[in-house]
């Protein structure tokens, strides 16, 4: 009997091995053809498609550790001198998996991944997943017959392809990265603005996702034994919609999923910063929290040379022998970027790649980022089989009866294929527009929707063959078969942001002022449902290209931006501690501001705002700061003290907190600051750091004091 149970357990215990080899395998075939492929150009054709690994470039990764002071102060009174969060700030550059799976020996489970639009969070994840496949094949390779790979019909000719641009430091890391893989036996993708309304639960999300490849008895059994060998990749948090039906877990913060069911898994999840989870994330929901900031300067001329490389290869660059090296050249492109108002491109590589693109079609790279989404859009809107289809437009019927009448931006005006084509882009600027400011509904668009708005069946396939929107099959067929959504989030919140600007443009015009002159204005509008920073943080990008497509209207943002910053209650009931807490709106809002100036070139306009931090990269926003609205003050660099700062620090009235580093300062500089902290009668707390030394806090925090 004891034989008969053991031959049983064994059976079974057997059968449950060949049964993860079979999910191992077909997990790795569904990621080779669906999601690590990417494409060279903004036109996502099949044409294009090219493994990540063919252009991944390792990112710039940060993370900051605290370290602790060797002494603390005693706490002193009269004007309080104590320690910021700037102090012994420690960021540390992550370039291995390791950093990211580990930190003091401990084991990470719950990561999160955030940086702005087009930093490369989606390229970051699809490597991950080609890293992870490529271990599973490897570790066959050793064990048991080795898994076929999807593109075997011409696997030889692009695995010479592929490795024609990836040199011998690409190999080491990618090794590397491969081998620490191995500790995970299944890895689950998770796009997260597919789950939109659909659950808030992980482990539902996963039995959605692979229905189709695994059953819900092996993947309850898989997380319930084996959940630290599984590694749950979350992309798109910003873009994800909590469903509306089911209510959100107490203990969880609202705008992140629960992940308690898949036990002790590892969840690397990819976000913009200003995603509400993200803001509002507890420390107790966080193992490691690490920024994604592009890829390094190092870094950028070894990026511009690998998608180079594969556009001369699939014959993208129409230039003769003659002028290929010279005109071609990434070390020509680079120094034509120089002649543009584009800094720090290595920041955006999502930009900078479609900048390439554009130029290897020796199209204008265009001069600020909203240019840049035109030129595209116009290029986009030629990407048809044949010349007649492209003549044969006829956009001056089917227009919606709100939009009759209406016209484009100047900008887009600029670019023939936008003028013939504005109906699409009203339309889809109107749906864009509508799909953002509804807290209610998700980013992605039904075909009843789109049919709704004056899109035809021909209409959809045009703008799928433009490569405009992508088609998805639905989770939940009930209501729609398949759904649409744009090919990335910046392209809606680029329509978005024309629709604001063809509204506004409406309502300003010489025929319509007189009638439409006590009507509120589309940004009163879209304020009237903003009712934090974090809300207007969420539409950051829309703000920065619609100061591209209309400058007149920063003053008028920028006002309304400052209202909302100064009225919300989060910020008003922890400035106190404001340099001491994990509060990042503030310098969030900041860069906003400062992006949306240098996106239409603006530095005049007064920027109003409580709460300021100057950086050896914004110190202009001295002279357009309104010194009034001043409450807070931190300046991180001390080669800022010149006079003309150390005299605008007296003109702020209402100043209550200041926080200024302190390191390796002359002390005739820093005499002059404390003499104008003096005249500050306002000041209630003064925050003295040094980014290096804590010592050095103690010694001049009493200095101060005595010479107070």
């Amino acid at each position: 009997m004891k034989l008969t149970t053991a031959r049983d357990i064994y059976k079974n215990q057997l059968e449950y091995i060949e049964q993860k080899q079979v999910l191992q395998r077909k997990l790795v075939e569904r990621y080779q053809k669906c999601y690590v492929k990417t494409w060279i150009s903004p036109l996502k054709c099949q044409e294009d498609e090219i493994t990540i690994h063919q252009v991944y470039v390792t990112p710039d990764l940060v993370v900051e550790e605290k370290s602790v002071p060797e002494t603390e102060s005693k706490p002193l009174s009269c004007k309080t001198v104590t320690q910021s969060k700037y102090a012994n700030r420690n960021l540390k550059h992550i370039s291995q998996y390791r950093d990211i799976f580990q930190t003091n020996c401990m084991r990470c489970k719950k990561i999160y991944i955030v940086g702005d639009v087009g930093t490369g969070k989606s390229s970051f994840s699809k490597m991950m997943i080609h890293n992870w496949c490529k271990s599973v094949k490897e570790d066959n390779c050793d064990t048991r017959a080795q898994i076929p790979t999807v593109d075997s019909h011409n696997s030889q000719n692009e695995s010479n392809e592929e490795y024609s641009t990836i040199d011998s430091k690409d190999n080491a890391e990618d090794e590397r990265d491969i081998k620490e893989m191995e500790m995970f036996d299944f890895l689950f993708f998770v796009p997260l603005q597919r789950m939109s309304e659909f659950s808030s639960d992980i482990l539902e999300m996963i039995r959605e996702l692979y229905k189709d490849i695994v059953s819900d008895e092996l993947i309850k059994r898989i997380f319930c034994e084996e959940s630290d060998h599984c590694c749950i990749i979350a992309d798109g948090l910003d873009e994800w919609t909590i469903p509306k039906q089911f209510p959100h877990p107490r203990h969880i913060t609202y705008g992140i999923p629960n992940g308690d069911r898949v036990q002790n898994a590892t969840i690397v999840t990819l976000s913009r910063p200003s995603a509400k989870g993200i803001l509002n994330l507890k420390s107790s929901e966080c193992d490691r929290k690490i920024v994604l900031r592009g890829v390094s300067k190092e870094s950028l001329g070894r990026f511009t040379r690998k998608y180079m490389s594969i556009q001369t290869r699939i014959g993208y660059i129409p230039l003769s022998e003659e002028e290929e090296e010279e005109e071609s050249s990434a070390s020509d492109f680079l120094e034509k970027l120089l002649e543009t108002k584009f800094h720090n491109l290595e920041k955006t590589p999502m930009l900078l790649q479609q900048l390439v693109w554009l130029y290897c079609r020796r199209k204008d790279i265009g001069t600020s980022i909203s240019d840049i989404y035109s030129n595209i859009v116009n290029i986009m809107f030629g990407w048809s089989k044949n010349k007649e289809d492209e003549d044969c437009t006829d956009d001056s019927a089917n227009v919606p009866i709100e939009l009759e009448g209406m016209e484009l931006p100047e900008l887009l005006k600029n670019f023939p294929r936008c003028e013939t084509n504005q109906r699409f882009i009203f339309i889809l600027s109107k749906l864009s527009f509508e799909a953002l400011t509804d807290s209610t509904s998700s980013y992605t668009l039904g075909r009843s929707k789109l049919q709704k708005c004056g899109l035809s069946q021909a209409d959809i396939a045009s703008l799928i063959k433009f490569g405009i929107i992508e088609e998805y099959n639905s989770l939940d067929p009930t209501f729609e078969q398949t759904y649409f959504s744009f090919i990335h989030l910046s392209y809606l919140e680029f329509f978005a942001a024309v629709y604001v600007s063809i509204r506004y443009h409406a309502l300003h015009s010489s025929s319509q002022a007189k009638k439409r002159k006590k009507e509120r204005t589309p940004l009163e509008d879209i304020f009237l449902k903003l009712h934090s920073t974090a809300h207007i943080l969420e539409m950051s990008n829309l703000f920065i290209m619609l100061c591209g497509l209309s400058p007149f209207l920063v003053e008028e943002l920028f006002c309304l931006i400052s209202k909302t910053v100064r009225t919300d209650e989060r910020l008003i009931s922890n400035r106190e501690n404001l340099f001491e807490s994990d509060i990042e709106e503030p310098e969030l809002i900041q860069k906003l501001l400062q992006d949306c100036c240098l996106e239409c070139s603006d530095f005049n306009t007064a920027i109003c705002l409580s709460d300021i931090f100057i950086t050896s990269s914004n110190s202009y926003l001295i002279r357009q700061i309104n010194p009034k609205e001043v409450l807070s003050l931190c300046i991180e660099h001390y080669f800022l003290w010149d006079d003309y700062t150390v005299n605008w620090i007296t003109q702020l009235p209402h100043l209550q907190l200041a926080c200024i580093e302190i390191d390796n300062v002359e002390c005739g500089k820093f005499d002059k600051l404390l003499e104008a902290l003096k005249q500050v009668v306002s000041l209630k707390q003064l925050f003295l750091y040094n980014r290096y030394n804590s010592t050095n806090i103690q010694r001049l925090s009493r200095d101060f004091l005595f010479r107070i």
